[in-house]
């Protein structure tokens, strides 16, 4: 029988190192019954990526829905279009990157679904088997593919909340620290944000003064282009030898060469929300002349919005 996984169960294996491999997208019908222990224990699933319980599946309708230690079932909402599953076997599907993010919007608040949104259009994935809580990968999604989704499923439930959280994504984050950082600055003031414009992530910035000596470019983790503004992460600022202070040193002083200010962001800035707010002021001021914001409660939605995106415990993002 065919099996559908979604929701958490279809996150497990995109975050997993088996996603990485290629699988054609394509269209497919959750059947009306739920998949039973055996047909699950057949399955292979460990080569998926897939472990933890309950397994969270598709059926055709309500009627089809049972209740079970071992399974969760969800109703299809809507007539899902031709990619919306990855076919891992004949008969195994897991829902895509852009229907897993529509599927987890309604479990979710506005930090924590764009952080997920980041992560999918980026080339990071969060693993807990990893020193530093998440490695390296190719981006699974695109911002502009995860907005076209959630505009496509407008009487679904969750678009409403995947399309806000959509239209301030970012693509080619290499780092969950990175995403939340865009997300502090740039989600807007109602959420909490500084409602800042979006920067390219990891953006090449070519020098013209290069030489034998000096690299033909620079990369910058935060880059708006339009105003020459570069903000660089670095988790471990205070555990560094004087070698990559002298390099970072030499770094910053090529891209000032170009005309590039550069802002280093430290891991204890983020987290202490007097240093951020002086930083983001910073950012704002080259900008847009500053940074206005009428709202009453925006402290309590900043303080919310940093909650929702921020590690609850130090991790050297």
């Amino acid at each position: 029988m065919s099996i559908f996984f979604s929701h958490d169960t279809a996150l497990e294996h995109l975050r997993s190192q088996a996603a990485e491999r290629e699988f054609p997208l394509c269209y497919a019908v959750p059947r009306h019954d739920v998949p039973r222990g055996a047909a699950l224990a057949d399955a292979g699933l460990h080569a998926f990526g897939i472990h933890e319980r309950p397994y969270h599946v598709l059926v055709a309708d309500a009627a089809s829905r049972g209740k079970s230690q071992l399974v969760r079932s969800h109703v299809c909402a809507a007539a899902y279009p031709p990619g919306s599953f990855r076919r891992l076997t004949h008969d195994l599907y897991v829902s895509s990157p852009e229907l897993c993010f529509l599927q987890l919007a309604p479990s979710l608040p506005f930090g924590r679904l764009a952080l997920l949104g980041m992560e999918l259009c980026g080339g990071y994935a969060l693993d807990a088997d990893d020193s530093e809580g998440f490695r390296r990968r190719e981006p699974l999604s695109t911002a502009a593919a995860l907005r076209r989704v959630s505009q496509r499923f407008s009487g679904v439930k969750g678009a409403k909340p995947a399309r806000l959280a959509a239209r301030f994504l970012v693509d080619g984050a290499l780092s969950p620290m990175e995403a939340a950082v865009v997300l502090l600055l740039c989600a807007p003031t109602s959420r909490g944000g500084y409602g800042l414009a979006p920067p390219v992530l990891n953006a090449e910035v070519r020098l013209t003064r290069s030489s034998a000596r000096w690299p033909a470019s620079r990369f910058c983790d935060l880059y708006w282009p339009a105003r020459r503004l570069a903000i660089e992460y670095d988790s471990n600022r205070f555990h560094v030898g004087a070698n990559r202070i002298a390099r970072d040193a030499s770094r910053r002083a090529q891209l000032a060469r170009e005309g590039v200010t550069v802002l280093t962001l430290t891991w204890d800035q983020v987290r202490d929300v007097t240093q951020f707010h002086e930083v983001a002021l910073l950012v704002a001021a080259r900008l847009q002349g500053g940074f206005r914001c009428s709202r009453s409660d925006w402290a309590s939605r900043r303080a919310e919005l940093r909650r929702q995106v921020l590690p609850g415990r130090r991790l050297d993002w």
